[in-house]
């Protein structure tokens, strides 16, 4: 009780007793007056120390109110630190996913190039059909893609260090060195004797053939690691 709260009820009962000491006959109705005065002075004691009471308790109120906010701001921000985090990772799986395909797609427009030449050589060397230009035209549109192959296989090289970027590199060569054999079988016509050459090339078309479809099975299954069940393999075609 504060110290205002108590002098109200000092003072309504000094002022009882010194009307008591001067007067003791006092009458009925004047004890009566005196009695609710000090019944009300009670009454103002209890509702300020009430209203005190309630104050405190307003108070904690507030206080717990600001702690669940502060709580409930946390959560929403781990929430948001959370998601950038998941955010990032969908970036960097997608990337690497990109990188896959971009490579495959690019390692079989090569192939498919090499096969366009192992039908159109023969026909022009071997059996007089066709157009030289043709062969040649088809050699040249090989090793641009060759190129464009090499570039693919640098950003794949960037975007992972995953077993399947080694097992890349062995396809790019291999699909380089087909280009020269090629060419060596082209050559050696006028020797007389393309059939080396030529053997070399058919044997090592059908091993970027096989080598394609492997790296192709091992890199959806990567992907498919990094991600989890379900996401979505490399396809030739998506570069």
């Amino acid at each position: 009780m504060r110290p205002d709260q108590v002098g109200v009820i000092a003072w309504f009962s000094d002022r009882l007793r010194g009307r008591r000491c001067h007067n003791p006959a006092m009458d009925q109705g004047e004890a009566a007056i005196w009695a609710a005065g000090i019944g009300v002075g009670a009454t103002l004691v209890m509702a300020l120390a009430a209203l005190h009471t309630g104050r405190r308790a307003n108070k904690a109120a507030l206080d717990a109110a600001r702690e669940a906010g502060r709580a409930q701001v946390e959560a929403a921000l781990a929430g948001v630190r959370l998601q950038l985090d998941g955010h990032r990772e969908d970036a960097l799986w997608q990337a690497r996913r990109d990188a896959y395909a971009q490579f495959l797609n690019g390692v079989e427009n090569v192939r498919m190039a090499l096969v366009h030449l192992a039908a159109a050589g023969p026909r022009y060397f071997e059996e007089g059909l066709g157009r030289g230009n043709a062969v040649g035209e088809g050699l040249t549109r090989a090793q641009e893609l060759y190129q464009g192959l090499l570039l693919r296989h640098s950003a794949l090289r960037l975007s992972a260090d995953d077993p399947e970027v080694a097992d890349a590199e062995r396809l790019s060569r291999l699909a380089g060195r087909l280009l020269e054999d090629f060419d060596d079988y082209a050559g050696a016509f006028p020797a007389g004797d393309p059939a080396p050459a030529w053997r070399r090339f058919d044997e090592g078309l059908h091993e970027l053939r096989d080598g394609v479809e492997e790296w192709a099975l091992n890199a959806r299954r990567r992907v498919q690691e990094q991600r989890g069940s379900g996401a979505p393999p490399p396809r030739p075609g998506d570069g």
